[in-house]
């Protein structure tokens, strides 16, 4: 979980690292969720929306439904192989703005159960993937609900071009 103030650049950090990876590896691709293109999509639709968000691959499905789809491969659209993409290392998951989508989603959105998805499929192979980006007060009004064992949280302060490029080199 990588945590920092609005405006730090958590989100150019999410999109130059989807960038690079798929770039450099063949055999592996990240995929970025963006919290934006949510609310967009979801603004006026917000509640006929009948589905809770509960695991990772609740949140991936929601978002199928709103993204270009020639972008994103339709055969990860099944639980058990988007779960095994994961735990094999092959998929990548980068959520950015955590924070953003759960305060879209509201009580359609289950932090709890969402982090516990997440920790079990860890704990299959203890290898998954899965980076998150949230403003650093919603994790410090969270913090307290959930079992962080399992959670590694870093602190953006911010960059500038120069900086992202030295950083990922």
């Amino acid at each position: 979980l990588i945590l920092g103030q609005g405006g730090v650049g958590k989100s150019t950090l999410t999109e130059t690292l989807v960038n690079k990876i798929n770039k450099r590896y063949t055999s592996k691709r990240a995929i970025l969720i963006k919290a934006e293109i949510l609310k967009n999509a979801l603004k006026d639709s917000i509640d006929n929306i009948s589905l809770t968000i509960d695991s990772i691959f609740d949140l991936y499905n929601l978002y199928l439904k709103y993204i270009d789809t020639d972008v994103m491969n339709f055969e990860l659209n099944n639980k058990n192989i988007f779960n095994l993409s994961i735990l094999s290392g092959n998929i990548i998951l980068i959520i950015d703005g955590l924070d953003e989508i759960a305060g879209l989603l509201k009580e359609k959105f289950n932090l709890n159960n969402f982090v516990k998805s997440l920790v079990d499929l860890n704990k299959q192979l203890g290898e998954c993937r899965i980076i998150s980006t949230a403003r650093d007060s919603y994790w410090n009004k969270e913090k307290d609900t959930i079992n962080q064992i399992y959670v590694d949280v870093k602190y953006l302060f911010g960059f500038d071009d120069e900086n992202v490029n030295k950083y990922l080199e």
